[in-house]
Parts: C-alpha cells; sequence; structure tokens
C-alpha cells in the first residue's frame, strides 16, 4: 500500500507516502485518519507527511484540498521531492490551508508537538 499511516502521539499522526500515490489510495487513507480521529477523539490534529520514497502523487487539488478540515491543526511535510512540495504549496493555497516543510522526521514530531500545546492553551 503507498500509504501507510501510523499515531505517532494523542492526535498526531504519520502518513508515509511511497512509490506511486493514487486518488483511491489517498481516499483509503483517510479512512485510516478518521478511525484514529474516532478513536482518540482527539478535537484538531496535526498530520505529518513523509514523502521522501514518493514517485507519484494524484494532481486533483480539489480533493486533495477538501481533505484538510477545519479540525487540522497542521500538516507537516517532511522529504518531499520538488514537485510534492510545489504540489502542496498550490493546495495550500487553494485551501487556505497552511503547510510547513522539514528535513527531518524529528523536527517535524516537535513541531507537531508545539502546535498541539499551542492549541491546549488557548
Amino acid at each position: 500500500m503507498p500509504i501507510s499511516l501510523q499515531r505517532i502521539d494523542h492526535a498526531i499522526y504519520l502518513a508515509n507516502y511511497t512509490d506511486v500515490v493514487t486518488l483511491e489510495d489517498f481516499y483509503g487513507s483517510l479512512t485510516s485518519l478518521e478511525r484514529f480521529l474516532s478513536e482518540d477523539q482527539a478535537q484538531f490534529h496535526v498530520v505529518i507527511l513523509r514523502a521522501q520514497n514518493l514517485k507519484k502523487i494524484p494532481f486533483e487539488l480539489q480533493a486533495l484540498s477538501k481533505s484538510i478540515t477545519p479540525q487540522r491543526a497542521g500538516t507537516l511535510i517532511v522529504n518531499a521531492p520538488l514537485f510534492a512540495q510545489m504540489l502542496g504549496n498550490m493546495v495550500s493555497r487553494f485551501s487556505g490551508h497552511p503547510l510547513e516543510f522539514f528535513d527531518s522526521l524529528e523536527a517535524a514530531i516537535d513541531r507537531a508537538h508545539e502546535i498541539m500545546t499551542l492549541i491546549k492553551s488557548t
């Protein structure tokens, strides 16, 4: 499966994107995310996308941007190839949801914890 999803911490999830990702794969990962959100009873969440082995992603901007709900407090992308960064920036503009890019998973996880701490303090 080109997308695997795992829980890093409460309301912080890691999606590993590998090889060629189709729109069906993408929607399948959203089902897994919804399951995690239900189990965690999370009002807000952060998704970290690790894309270092990604070769191709769907270019359906409208579908990709609709996946970003108001409950998503952050989308952090690690090791994205240039084409994925460009697509991410287009999705960000189209959805109004900012994306952050990182060179290491550790830095993205630290940032995810910062975001969740900020949310809990408000």
